[in-house]
């Protein structure tokens, strides 16, 4: 009976408020007797009135009859609202209640609230209702906590009800516990959040570093560009194209990880202010009810991990990107090396045939861009390793070999001598480093024995190879049209590394040059 439409219902049409002596015309419509008499009065005919909503006639000195019904609506409507017009007053002023005192059971407004503020008495909020908190035998207050009952009871339950000789504790000395421990949550929390903070700001900075990185690489690159003729358009277009790619993706990368951060902040603010709100509690079991949830999302903040790995941009997909599509485009240019800011030399591989172990025949063939060394198998099995006579210690360098579709082939680099002896296979020992072709259309990197699966879309017709001396890099790139990164060793070249190749089956490598 309390909802809106029930009570438009009972709203008088001529007045526009709730009924007062409601009374039923001829034609079925209600009106206060004092509205529907005044209408009839203002109409000038003292014989014959009409019904306001359907002009139904009644002559005048018809007695109005009162609808009983609709007086018991009206009447049960007004109680409601005297009641709750005189619900959670405080009870000892006319001012809205804000708490209830459970030891006083009385309802206490700002001002009166002061006074109930200490340890003997305890505060609940208005939406408790005063009987949860008492034993509903003994109708005394919930003072202790059973722990073979798992139940709050009254000192009676205690002392000589059902809960006699059981073991059980005073919420009190509970909650005391239990506020130190949530205290101590919120101090790791506030660690926690300074460390978010800390974080966020560091993530902003490499944010800021990778845009002006981002634009200083943009800016060498376009100075390339400015120097050679319309020829190279397409590929000033691709070089860029990564860029953007590469910008939006760490842009867009960076502003996650920030607002991951940001909502990070947001939850650990929100859960310290829930858990202080609980230490400043006094009822000890709304405290013990919301103590879990609180302290298990605050152990999910504490254990979480701000991640601080962003990629920034992959400079060195660039650099061979570039290369790739000047090696392509551009073989004859030389001046342009020179020009080059990107400082990856063209590694000029050759294969010393009688170098190779175990002894096998190769046709040689040689063209304008590339040497081509074709394996025959002497035995069935048996598979040949080389490597390239030139050594590499210092620089970066770069070199492109096209591969056959045929299972099993392998580049790589290896230390002098590791690919000559006959049990020592590429990539299976400390001292090589080698990509593999196992099976058709399936690509591992192996080191020391451990295989990496590398995942491809099309099958390896151009491998790109890119070695850092100093800094420890071996890169192996998918070349098509454009440039796709496959795999990265990190390590520490010791000494002297060579180009190494490797065969299984029948096939052939050939050297772009």
């Amino acid at each position: 009976m309390e909802s809106s439409a029930l009570k438009q219902e009972l709203n008088c049409t001529i007045c526009l408020s709730l009924y007062t002596e409601p009374v039923t015309l001829s034609c079925g419509h209600t009106y206060c007797q004092q509205c529907i008499q005044q209408a009839w009065a203002n109409q000038g005919d003292p014989h014959l009135s009409c019904c306001p909503e359907c002009i139904a006639t009644n002559k005048m000195g018809t007695e109005l009859n009162k609808n009983i019904k609709m007086c018991n609506m009206v009447n049960y409507l007004n109680s409601l609202q005297e009641k709750e017009d005189g619900k959670n007053k405080c009870n000892y002023c006319e001012e809205a209640a804000k708490m209830l005192c459970v030891m006083c059971e009385a309802y206490l407004c700002d001002l009166h609230l002061e006074s109930h503020k200490s340890v003997d008495h305890v505060l609940i909020d208005l939406s408790i209702s005063l009987e949860s908190r008492k034993c509903q035998i003994h109708l005394e207050l919930l003072k202790y906590y059973c722990y073979e009952d798992c139940e709050y009871v009254c000192a009676s339950c205690c002392l000589f009800g059902e809960h006699k000789g059981h073991n059980v504790q005073a919420l009190n000395d509970i909650f005391k516990n239990e506020k130190l421990i949530l205290q101590s949550v919120v101090k790791q929390l506030t660690i926690k959040q300074n460390e978010t903070d800390r974080n966020m700001e560091k993530a902003k900075e490499q944010q800021n570093s990778a845009k002006q990185n981002t634009q200083c690489v943009k800016n060498k690159v376009t100075g390339i560009f400015t120097d050679i003729k319309k020829e190279l358009e397409v590929l000033e277009h691709q070089i860029l194209h990564e860029f953007t790619i590469q910008e939006d993706e760490a842009e867009s990368q960076f502003v996650k990880v920030i607002q991951q951060l940001r909502e990070k902040k947001s939850k650990v603010n929100k859960t310290t202010i829930n858990i202080e709100t609980l230490c400043n509690m006094t009822d000890p079991i709304t405290v013990l009810e919301k103590r879990h949830i609180e302290i298990q999302n605050a152990n999910a903040l504490l254990l979480s991990e701000d991640n601080s790995d962003l990629k920034e941009l992959d400079e060195l997909l660039i650099m061979v990107n570039l290369q790739s599509g000047l090696n392509r485009i551009l073989r004859h240019i030389h001046d342009l090396q020179k020009k080059k800011v990107f400082h990856i030399q063209n590694a000029h591989i050759t294969l010393d045939v009688n170098s190779v172990s175990p002894p096998m025949v190769f046709t040689k063939h040689m063209s304008n861009t590339s040497t081509f060394y074709q394996k025959k198998i002497g035995q069935n099995g048996q598979y040949c390793q080389a490597l390239s006579p030139k050594a590499f210690s210092l620089g970066q360098h770069y070199w492109e070999v096209e591969t056959s579709e045929m299972p099993r082939w392998g580049l790589g680099v290896s230390y002098q001598g590791i690919a000559m002896e006959t049990q020592c296979v590429l990539g299976y020992n400390s001292s090589s480093w080698c990509f593999y072709m196992s099976d058709v259309g399936k690509y591992k990197a192996v080191h020391n024995s451990v295989e990496v699966i590398v995942p491809t879309l099309n099958p390896l017709k151009v491998l790109g190879v890119y070695l850092d001396c100093q800094g420890g890099r071996l890169s192996f790139y998918q070349v098509t049209d454009s440039v796709k990164h496959l795999y990265t060793f990190s390590t520490s070249f010791c000494e002297p590394v060579y180009a190494a190749f490797h065969l299984n089956h029948i096939g052939w490598l050939r050297i772009r040059h």
